[in-house]
């Protein structure tokens, strides 16, 4: 929050700093993600929106804007549910603009937009719900990032959701350390954990 209340004292009087806005709309993200309350989801998830579509007039193609509007969007349209925010037309722009950024830099962020619209291909309801690219998605960052505990998470999930406890098993046995000064640290001790409680739920599962 802090950092957002910072951001929002200079833009006062740089308005049109491309740099400034794009990293408003993160603040915005980082306060939906750590938070689980739908009330501070909507309200940030807009507010993190309306900064990166003023960061998009400025620089249309750059990959900051396109990427932190898709995740602001997604937080938005996670508090109103998914279903609310496919009948007001959410989620054609969330898929938009997260496949921009796979075709772009799929690697942006630690992988970013390849988790991102490997977690929309997952959640979303039938006919739009793809688990095989959901799949290919997180395996790309997989690949690229395998300490990222997120990735490994939602893809140990749609293995569950496929019937493969084994896969989703083998995914979740590990243990990786995540780089100092790179991922942050609040994201990697939060999904470590959720990791570990996953792994558990499966051992618990079994006949």
């Amino acid at each position: 929050m802090r950092s957002l209340e910072l951001l929002d004292a200079t833009l006062k009087n740089d308005p049109l700093n491309y740099g400034l806005l794009w990293r408003a709309a993160r603040a915005c993200y980082w306060i939906c993600d750590r938070s689980d309350d739908p009330q501070v989801d909507g309200r940030f998830g807009a507010r993190g929106m309306d900064y990166a579509s003023k960061a998009l007039l400025l620089a249309p193609d750059a990959i900051e804007g396109h990427y932190y509007n898709a995740l602001c969007m997604a937080e938005y349209a996670d508090s109103i549910s998914v279903v609310k925010a496919l009948a007001q037309g959410v989620g054609n722009r969330l898929r938009d603009e997260l496949e921009y950024c796979y075709q772009q830099q799929p690697l942006f962020d630690y992988a970013g937009p390849c988790i991102g619209l490997g977690r929309f291909y997952q959640l979303v309801p039938w006919p739009l719900r793809d688990r095989q690219r959901a799949q290919q998605a997180y395996q790309r960052a997989l690949q690229a990032f395998p300490w990222v505990y997120r990735n490994r998470v939602y893809l140990a999930e749609l293995y569950i959701e496929m019937d493969k406890p084994d896969q989703a098993n083998k995914l979740l046995d590990v243990d990786i350390a995540c780089p100092q000064g790179i991922t942050d640290g609040w994201e990697c001790g939060y999904f470590r954990q959720q990791a570990a409680e996953l792994r558990q739920s499966l051992v618990v599962d079994q006949p």
